[in-house]
């Protein structure tokens, strides 16, 4: 779980900056998130044992020490001291603690050793490690001479820790300097993020002055043991959670120097889903004609609740289409071909995730025109066809439709529906004709013109303007 460290199996980079952290133990300053048990307790064995100087174990001098002292001659002996943590704030019930101590020179036989253990107020709880006279320093951390104990995480509630001096036969002490836990992070509770995107935290006392190595942090998939998570130690104020990270509960551990481990701290990650549907398909129509409602084929999903933004696009980027907010859309009549979307948009505790759908174009084809000379032109009775003339056509019109009304029917116009004509761009004319037996009058139609993709104007008003036929003149022979 921790560094297995002796003297022996640091490499010597690593030794000297452990030996440097110990030297350091002297001064409190530049240690911003230790806290150092301030209040102690000891006993021992009448006459056999005694604990000296007892109050140095918990001052602010973590160069002196306490000293437990063993002269057993008729059987087994004990000396402890217990060290307190008497702050407002206590360790967590997983904080590991850190005891430095000095272990007796020697020990003889199979009751002699030192032991530490967690205690609550009077009662000893958890865990009691020993350190025999096999000198097994499991999470030790060595100058030669004196040492620190990394006490792991365990789950049971403390406010102190105890050390205590066993012996069966002979004379023995041990040194006892001092005994600290490192504060945990203080990070959100909480952190949402949308999908596939990082999460940044804040840790809110951050040190960044601490002689040596300063502070690293390892985010941990259990309060206890478990795995730290890939690719997530670093060593400044800001914790980033990969885009990969799945949702879920991690927790977070600070490590001074890199070597005292803090309690963990947990922080729930949420992650904000959305997706963004399936909208209804692409359309084709003619400039005049209102397209069909954009409406969902696949609705969208969302971890949070959904609100809805449709936006446009012709040349450029999207922009939104104003007070576009519901599931579906109807757009307006279109003079060209535009592009829509839906953003889709899920929020969790103000975190506001986006995700667009399908995009739909909507093919505006152009609408032909043509432009008249006038809109009224004479006629006499009796002529069979006249040329209605144009200046111009635009966008190709190849067909053109007549409709009389129904004066003009009754007196014998055939409406003209889809006539094939080859209309010039620069002018022309479009024949007419007249019915034999029209009467003088004016006969109004509906003129429009069509292309190739199916789209016709609206139309403009044609008049045929019938003259009477000039009586035969009169001639007399004189």
């Amino acid at each position: 779980m921790y560094h297995r460290a002796t003297s022996s199996s640091l490499s010597p980079l690593r030794f000297l900056v452990v030996c440097a952290v110990l030297l350091l133990c002297a001064v409190k300053v530049g240690y911003g998130q230790r806290v150092y048990a301030d209040s102690t307790a000891s006993g021992a064995t009448p006459i056999l044992a005694t604990v000296g100087n007892p109050g140095n174990a918990s001052d602010n001098n973590y160069s002196n020490y306490s000293l437990l002292n063993i002269i057993s001659l008729l059987g087994s002996s004990n000396a402890w001291q217990t060290l307190f943590f008497s702050h407002s704030k206590l360790p967590e019930p997983t904080s590991p603690v850190i005891i430095k101590f000095r272990p007796p020179g020697s020990l003889v036989g199979l009751g002699d050793g030192l032991q530490a253990s967690r205690r609550l107020n009077g009662t000893s709880v958890g865990t009691i490690y020993s350190v025999n006279n096999t000198l097994d320093l499991l999470w030790l951390l060595s100058d030669g001479t004196d040492y620190e104990f990394i006490m792991p995480s365990q789950s049971n509630s403390f406010n102190g820790v105890r050390l205590q001096l066993n012996s069966v036969l002979g004379v023995t002490s041990a040194r006892l300097y001092y005994a600290f836990y490192i504060e945990p992070p203080e990070i959100p509770t909480t952190v949402t993020a949308c999908a596939d995107e990082p999460a940044v935290i804040n840790i809110a006392h951050y040190e960044t002055e601490l002689e040596v190595l300063g502070y690293t942090y390892y985010l941990y998939d259990a309060l206890i043991g478990g795995n730290p998570i890939i690719n997530i130690s670093f060593n400044n104020g800001t914790l980033t959670l990969p885009a990969t990270l799945p949702a879920g509960d991690y927790y977070l551990e600070a490590r001074e120097n890199d070597i005292y481990p803090s309690a963990r701290t947990k922080i729930t990650l949420i992650r904000n889903e959305v997706t963004g549907g399936v909208i209804t398909g692409n359309q084709t129509l003619c400039a005049n004609i209102t397209p069909a409602q954009l409406s969902e084929i696949t609705a969208s999903t969302g971890t949070g609740p959904l609100t809805y933004q449709w936006q446009i696009k012709t040349t450029g980027g999207y922009t939104d289409i104003t007070d576009a907010t519901a599931s579906t859309y109807t757009p307006p009549t279109l003079s060209e071909t535009t592009m829509y979307r839906r953003a889709t948009r899920s929020t969790i505790n103000g975190v506001v995730c986006e995700t667009f759908g399908n995009e739909i174009t909507i093919t505006v084809n152009p609408v032909p025109t043509i432009s008249l000379n006038n809109s009224t032109i004479n006629a006499c009775q009796e002529d069979d066809t006249i040329d209605f003339p144009y200046n111009s056509v635009v966008n190709a019109p190849i067909s053109y439709n007549i409709n009389w009304n129904p004066t003009a029917q009754a007196m014998g116009f055939q409406d003209i529906v889809n006539k094939t004509h080859n209309f010039l761009v620069s002018g022309g004319n479009i024949p007419i004709s007249i019915p034999p037996d029209a009467t003088q009058g004016t006969y109004q139609g509906i003129l429009t013109v069509r292309n190739s993709d199916g789209c016709t104007n609206s139309g403009q008003a044609l008049i045929v303007n019938i003259l009477p036929k000039p009586p035969t003149p009169e001639i007399s022979l004189k």
